[in-house]
């Protein structure tokens, strides 16, 4: 994502996590935007964001969401 203030919202929104620059397009290639990443590790907070998450999806990326929560919750059993 390219608007920093965007990614600052949803990641005070979300209570965890780190706004890292990913600023190697721009590096190389001068007519691009800097863009930013939000990133998360601990299984727990991207169970717990995503299932947060999961009523505004649309069918579709609910689908891949409960996929990706039931391979997170097989891992750590």
């Amino acid at each position: 994502m390219t608007d920093y203030d965007v990614m600052k919202k949803f990641a005070d929104w979300a209570g965890y996590g780190k706004i890292n620059v990913d600023d190697w397009n721009y590096v190389n290639r001068p007519n691009c935007k800097v863009a930013f990443q939000w990133r998360i590790g601990k299984r727990k907070e991207v169970i717990r964001i995503l299932s947060a998450m999961l009523p505004h999806f649309g069918n579709r990326r609910a689908y891949k969401a409960l996929n990706i929560l039931d391979n997170l919750e097989l891992a750590s059993s």
